[in-house]
């Protein structure tokens, strides 16, 4: 069985006050810690990034991949959701899910969307919703492991 968590970064690893005035791309290692508790519950957990920031004009001002490198970041990602505009976010995951995954997969697979955003339809029912005021919070990380351990 596979568990894979789809990462927004905006409203998720960081928040309202970790993007200061000076409107500088970062993140909080306070939330990048979060996220290593659920892998280390759950070594086997894989990240897909759906943020916006896999966009090429977000890589350029920084790279996402780095920055969860240098603010400790344990996980491993499987890719990235595909870019369809005028589409859902959501739209975009089930992309991804179709073609990464097969039926069986799919079936007898656990996946959570981490996203302080709402636009998910259809694959709704998988979004564990933060906010862009708070970012990931312990209560956030307990209803990951609650899915992740459920039979």
């Amino acid at each position: 069985m596979k568990k894979i968590i789809f990462l927004d970064v905006d409203g998720v690893l960081n928040s309202k006050s970790t993007i200061p005035k000076r409107k500088i791309i970062e993140i909080d290692k306070i939330h990048v810690d979060l996220l290593n508790q659920i892998i280390t519950a759950h070594p086997d957990v894989r990240f897909v990034l759906s943020s916006t920031w896999r966009k090429p004009s977000v890589k350029i001002h920084r790279n996402i991949y780095e920055l969860l490198k240098e603010n400790g970041f344990i996980g491993q990602f499987i890719g990235e959701t595909p870019i369809f505009f005028n589409r859902s976010r959501g739209m975009e995951i089930e992309a991804w899910l179709e073609d990464n995954l097969s039926k069986k997969e799919l079936k007898e697979s656990k996946f959570v969307i981490l996203d302080d955003d709402c636009d998910m339809y259809p694959v709704e029912k998988y979004l564990i919703r933060t906010s862009f005021d708070f970012g990931l919070n312990s209560e956030h990380v307990q209803q990951i492991l609650t899915i992740f351990n459920s039979k």
